[in-house]
């Protein structure tokens, strides 16, 4: 076989040659141009930006870092000054108060300083107002003590630490509490209170003494005045502090004495009332007004009347009769053809026009008016003795507290937390039954309530309002009673029925405070019986109103109108309304007050 030639195939065939390319230059053998450059300096510029940026977003980071870090390290050093100076005061109290009692000529003591704060003494600091008023409240029959209590604060930017009173109390972010209590006690029916007032001082940081500047002065009692003696009676302390720390204050009155403790947030003042005498608190009457204010029924609209029924007996149907009496710290009023079947005593005037009758006596303090064809069937006297039921905010929060710390709402399917379960998921009736709950609102949802008491008691803390509108609740069985404590008001509008098995109120209570707003309204009903007694200090009115109530209201300003009627249970005549429950009162009463200073070494 013949050899093949360059270009000539297997066959014999010649294919066209390819041309030869050209050779390439290896990129280490081109020579240094112009672009290579561009390239070189280009990169060059990157990493110089990109180094630039790290470094940048380096520095960005260490500032933030060290701002964050010195505002903590500010913050932090701030809380240790303020600590700090409660400690320094706290030892200054524990002095002071020897100084005050008389147990030491006088004490060296070390009050914070620093330069981030400022320390002085104020002898204008707070105010001390302690009064002895009438039974109601109203009237002050003698003022014991006026005067400015002095103190010394430590004011470290908008937060301060402050001596006052004996106690020692912070203000914080625009909220004052109490570091170490003032020496204050009350113990059975006895309330001490030795004040140390400081009227004068240099002091401003570092070493101080705290002297006597003079003689310690007897408040109450007052060997000197024999209208200045213990045991008290037919009376009310109040003991008013005006301070920036008056909430604090507050606080610790309520939790120290249980009294009774009202704020005057305009005047940044808290007062603490004790009252001299436990009142008879027995329920007699269908209705109690214990406010000052007027006391009204108007018929106008319907016939709006009072009277009564023994449950024991029967249900109203079956047991009526005439013993609606109706009792009233201040004047009532009758008008439009109003009814009482029952006596009527009235701490003010009796004021009946407009064909109204009252079916029974009418006892007054000031005035008996009759016009209009207003009638008296039974005899009528200035011989008015009403003694008010005295406010029980105290045992409200203490009852609502204990229930919401100590309860049995996991046991209990028909609540979640502290509301009752959805419709979703329960959309009949809702049933409690015997235990203690706390919920903070009575969310029926157009649901029935049904309160089991078969088993025993049934207790019920309401953090909230009572407000029903249409709905129902019912208590059944005869094994106890449910007691309800409601914080805010209590408002039965709609045609909401709360009832009790065979009229029998006894088994029903519900608890409000002197500023409670009491409404049952618009055809609803209401068995059982709502406490809720207010004073001079209070805002608490009851308005019944095209409505009806079985059983018994004691309340603040009252109005019956349009064919709002009261049936009074007569089972419940002579029943504590507290069922023994303490509520805080003084027999003796111990205030003096001591001068000190508090200069500089």
């Amino acid at each position: 076989m013949e050899s093949r030639r360059d270009g000539q195939t297997l066959f014999g065939s010649t294919r066209p040659r390819r041309p030869a390319s050209p050779r390439r230059t290896s990129r280490a053998a081109q020579p240094f141009g112009p672009s290579r450059r561009r390239s070189t300096v280009g990169r060059g510029q990157s990493e110089l930006v990109g180094a630039v940026l790290i470094l940048g977003m380096s520095l960005l980071v260490i500032s933030t870092v060290v701002a964050i870090g010195g505002t903590q390290l500010v913050d932090q050093q701030a809380d240790a000054d303020l600590r700090s100076a409660e400690t320094s005061f706290t030892n200054f109290a524990s002095k002071a108060v020897l100084v005050a009692a008389g147990e030491s000529d006088g004490r060296t003591v070390t009050l914070p300083r620093d330069n981030r704060a400022d320390t002085a003494v104020d002898p204008d600091q707070g105010r001390l107002l302690i009064e002895l008023r009438d039974e109601t409240g109203t009237t002050v029959e003698k003022k014991l003590e006026d005067r400015s209590l002095g103190g010394i604060t430590y004011q470290h930017g908008e937060d301060t630490v402050a001596y006052e009173g004996g106690g020692v109390w912070r203000m914080e972010d625009g909220r004052a509490r109490m570091v170490s209590p003032p020496p204050i006690h009350y113990r059975g029916t006895t309330f001490t209170m030795p004040v140390p007032l400081i009227e004068s001082g240099d002091a401003s940081g570092g070493a101080a003494r705290v002297s006597p500047a003079g003689p310690r002065e007897r408040i109450y009692p007052d060997p000197t005045d024999e209208d200045r003696q213990n045991p008290l009676s037919n009376g009310t302390v109040h003991i008013t502090v005006e301070s920036d720390y008056y909430e604090a204050w507050g606080r610790f009155f309520e939790s120290r004495t249980g009294g009774s403790v009202s704020y005057d947030h305009d005047d940044d003042s808290v007062t603490l009332r004790l009252a001299t005498e436990d009142p008879d608190r027995q329920l007699r009457d269908a209705v109690t007004g214990t406010s000052p204010s007027r006391f009204e029924i108007r018929g106008a609209g319907g016939s709006s009347f009072t009277d009564s029924y023994n449950s024991s007996v029967g249900p109203y149907d079956d047991s009526q009769s005439g013993d609606g009496d109706i009792s009233t710290t201040g004047t009532i009023e009758l008008g439009g053809g109003a009814e009482v079947f029952g006596d009527v005593e009235s701490g003010g005037s009796v004021d009946i026009g407009g064909g109204s009758t009252i079916f029974g006596n009418a006892s007054y303090t000031d005035s008996l008016g009759l016009t209009g064809n207003a009638e008296v069937t039974g005899w009528t006297a200035d011989n008015a003795s009403v003694t008010p039921a005295r406010p029980i905010d105290s045992l409200v929060d203490v009852e609502r507290s204990s229930l919401a710390d100590d309860n049995d709402n996991d046991d209990a399917e028909i609540i979640d937390e502290s509301r009752f379960v959805d419709t979703t998921e329960e959309s009949g009736t809702l049933i409690l039954t015997e235990g203690r709950y706390s919920l903070d609102e009575l969310n029926l949802d157009g649901r029935t309530l049904r309160i089991d008491v078969s088993d025993g008691d049934v207790r019920l803390g309401v953090n909230g309002d009572l407000a029903l509108a249409g709905e129902n609740v019912e208590v059944v069985g005869d094994g106890g009673d449910a007691r309800l404590y409601v914080s805010r008001n209590v408002e039965l509008t709609s045609g909401t029925a709360v009832e009790v098995e065979d009229d029998v109120s006894p088994r029903l209570w519900v608890y409000g405070t002197r500023d409670a707003t009491v409404e049952v309204r618009s055809g609803s009903t209401f068995t059982g019986v709502i406490y809720a007694p207010t004073d001079s200090s209070g805002s608490g009115t009851v308005d019944i109103n095209s409505a009806t109530v079985k059983g018994s209201v004691v309340g603040g300003r009252t109005t019956l109108q349009a064919g709002g009627t009261v049936h009074f249970d007569t089972a419940l005549a002579g029943t504590d309304p507290l069922h023994g429950a303490d509520v805080p009162r003084v027999t003796f009463l111990h205030i003096s007050g001591s001068p000190i200073t508090v200069d500089r070494r």
